[in-house]
């Protein structure tokens, strides 16, 4: 293992092969495990790639969801990885100004970024992050690759498809900013305006989960609401957001709705939405869609993450249907990212304005020139 720093211009971004990915999987259970055990959790990982397609991850099937680690170009097949990380193709829209029909396009989530113990502090994950927006996008939409980084990474492995990307921070903006398209062009950076996420305790008063004419849907339903999500996205995006600005929406499909895969699992005739009724003389619903996420060790609390919310110009969700999913699967707090009308309800909502911070690179435009509608807590 590398005690000492490595040059960054003799490492290289590689896909890596089976038995990498198990390291790479055993690396990330001490962070992401969501309370399965080690050979649960690699299990599990490899279901999104080498079963991807038996379990009905779409995301995952047919090399859309690729494993990438940071190696020395001279020991490409090393189990010594510097850093690693996955990425997963999303169904998406761009929108720009003056048009009124979004064009269809993929972006790609980011998730995992790790470094081992014994190779943290010295820029390797920064490095690797570089070098995927090269991996991702069309060399035609980025700055020239710096001849500073060495050779680039082989062009055999890139997906070269990519308008924009995402990850999600828990370390604020300005690591993943650093992670520069070139020598100087910012890499992710929060989506402006700033998302915000809200939280609320739920009242251990369970006051039932009755909903008049709701209708709840389990694991197999969720066809069902990943198209009714993505109908309505298409559809409204000309009329959300600034339309001087390129518009930009990830849609819902191939179970990238749900952010905690891992917790339905786990938890047999669990809810993942909740459609109420239409208003009079109207056919659309308005719904929720959410997940659970189970205690990380040593903690207790569970968290209903509102994945989505669809109000529509007739009928609202009320507060009160989200804490009677929060009642029916347990959760003891509810998390939302954005403003969904509810800040007064409850206890108030109480705001987060630094956590989970969303975070995007666009290729071929300018940060200031696009705006990410429904950034929402997706998979990551």
């Amino acid at each position: 293992m590398p005690s000492t720093p490595v040059d960054l211009s003799s490492l290289t971004l590689v896909r890596c092969t089976p038995a990498q990915f198990d390291v790479a999987a055993h690396n990330a259970h001490a962070e992401w495990g969501n309370g399965y055990s080690i050979d649960e959790f690699v299990e599990h990982m490899k279901g999104f790639t080498v079963n991807a397609k038996a379990n009905g991850y779409a995301w995952g099937s047919n090399g859309q969801w690729v494993p990438w680690a940071l190696v020395p170009r001279s020991d490409p097949g090393t189990m010594n990885m510097l850093a690693h990380c996955h990425t997963f193709r999303r169904d998406s829209l761009v929108l720009p100004p003056g048009s009124s029909t979004p064009e269809d396009v993929a972006s790609y989530g980011i998730g995992a970024v790790f470094t081992p113990v014994y190779a943290r502090k010295k820029g390797y994950a920064r490095h690797m992050l570089r070098l995927l927006h090269y991996m991702l996008a069309p060399e035609t939409r980025l700055a020239p690759f710096p001849a500073e980084w060495g050779a680039p990474p082989a062009a055999d492995i890139r997906i070269g498809d990519a308008r924009f990307s995402v990850l999600y921070s828990g370390i604020g903006e300005k690591f993943y900013a650093d992670c520069t398209k070139g020598a100087e062009d910012k890499g992710w950076v929060h989506p402006r305006p700033r998302v915000v996420t809200r939280e609320w305790k739920v009242p251990a008063d369970d006051a039932g989960t009755e909903v008049a004419g709701a209708q709840w849907v389990e694991r197999d339903g969720l066809g069902r609401v990943e198209a009714e999500m993505a109908k309505r996205i298409r559809l409204e995006l000309s009329t959300t957001g600034d339309a001087s600005k390129t518009r930009l929406a990830i849609l819902p499909t191939g179970q990238l709705t749900f952010q905690v895969v891992f917790s339905d699992n786990k938890r047999p005739g669990s809810t993942n939405a909740l459609f109420l009724p239409a208003a009079a003389g109207s056919d659309e619903q308005p719904f929720i869609a959410y997940a659970l996420t189970l205690p990380d060790a040593g903690k207790t609390s569970t968290r209903l993450v509102i994945t989505h919310v669809s109000h529509t110009a007739e009928a609202r969700v009320p507060f009160s249907a989200v804490l009677a999913a929060a009642w029916r699967e347990g959760a003891t707090e509810v998390e939302h990212w954005g403003d969904a009308g509810w800040d007064a309800e409850g206890d108030g909502a109480k705001l987060l304005p630094d956590a989970n911070c969303p975070c995007i690179a666009v290729y071929g435009l300018a940060d200031d020139d696009v705006e990410w509608e429904w950034c929402e807590k997706l998979a990551g």
